[in-house]
């Protein structure tokens, strides 16, 4: 074993990991005695890209990759057929309409909304529903 990837571990979880350059991600999973889970969402901003990146392109290459393209993973079609991915579906951090948006950008009408989200406003430091339910008044904490 090498030294430089002591100590090892059963399972590495990485999250985030299409934010992380492939070699930092390459080091992670050398540790993993057993078991690599990767977190991420590829339509999301990649890493952060080094100032100076070597001039040579094989090197190049691998520290512009990002950890979803070596295993051919480009598109939402691809994600869905992959035997190796979970790809979730649901989201429950957006509207409707926000969904819809995103899905026409960059998620190939994959994505879907939970049940619909309800307003929040914040009034002095409490969070209250916009619209209460039946026999409910908003008060002012």
């Amino acid at each position: 074993m090498y030294e430089a990837l002591a100590p090892r571990y059963d399972v590495v979880l990485a999250d985030e990991a299409g934010a992380a350059l492939l070699p930092e991600l390459i080091v992670a999973v050398g540790k993993a005695k057993e078991t690599v889970v990767l977190f991420g969402d590829f339509c999301q901003l990649g890493p952060v890209m080094p100032k100076r990146v070597p001039k040579q392109p094989e090197l190049k290459r691998w520290i512009r990759m990002d950890c979803f393209e070596p295993v051919g993973i480009r598109t939402p079609a691809d994600v869905l057929s992959h035997p190796g991915c979970a790809a979730l579906l649901t989201t429950h951090r957006f509207g409707p309409d926000t969904t819809d948006l995103v899905n026409r950008i960059a998620y190939g009408s994959t994505l879907r909304s939970a049940s619909p989200v309800s307003r929040l406003f914040l009034i002095t430091g409490c969070v209250q529903p916009l619209t209460p339910g039946p026999g409910h008044a908003i008060q002012r904490l």
